[in-house]
C-alpha cells in the first residue's frame, strides 16, 4: 500500500511539473444568461480541450478533467459549484490531442452572496486559467 502512495505521489508530481496551461484550453458558458440574481440556480457548461498536441494520461474519470472550478470576485469571496464530481468510471484514462471533454456544472446562488462581477477559475494541478468578468450577480 505504502509503494502505491509513494508511486501515486510521485506521477503526480511529474505531471505538476508540466505546464498544462500549455497542455489545455478550457471554454464556459452560462446556460441561461450572464445576468442572474442572489438566490438563483444556474448551469456552467465547461469544455477542455486537449491543445497540448500530444494524448494525456492519468486516473480519473472521461467527464472530469480539470475538476475544480469556481467564482471569485475581486473581494475574494468564492462561490462553489453545488456538485461534487463523483463518478462511476474511475480509471486509467487517454485524453487524446485535440479531444474535448464538456461538463456541466450547476451553481446555486444564496442570499450570502455578494453582488458583482465574477471571474470563473479553472484550476488542474499547479495551472490555474481565469475568464474574467465571467457572470455578473444582481441583486
Amino acid at each position: 500500500m505504502l509503494k502505491k502512495i509513494l508511486l501515486f505521489t510521485l506521477m503526480l508530481a511529474l505531471t505538476s511539473c508540466r505546464s498544462v496551461g500549455e497542455k489545455f484550453t478550457y471554454t464556459a458558458v452560462v446556460m441561461t444568461t450572464s445576468d442572474v440574481m442572489v438566490g438563483d440556480t444556474f448551469d456552467v457548461l465547461v469544455t477542455t480541450t486537449n491543445t497540448s498536441l500530444e494524448d494525456f494520461h492519468y486516473e480519473g474519470s472521461s467527464t472530469v478533467i480539470g475538476a475544480i472550478i469556481y467564482l471569485k470576485n475581486s473581494d475574494g469571496h468564492i462561490i462553489r459549484p453545488l456538485d461534487v464530481p463523483v463518478t462511476k468510471d474511475y480509471r486509467k484514462m487517454v485524453f487524446k490531442n485535440k479531444d474535448t471533454i464538456t461538463r456541466t456544472w450547476t451553481f446555486v446562488l444564496s442570499e450570502d452572496d455578494d453582488c458583482g462581477s465574477y471571474d470563473l477559475y479553472f484550476e488542474f494541478f499547479d495551472d490555474c486559467e481565469k475568464l474574467d468578468n465571467f457572470i455578473n450577480i444582481k441583486e
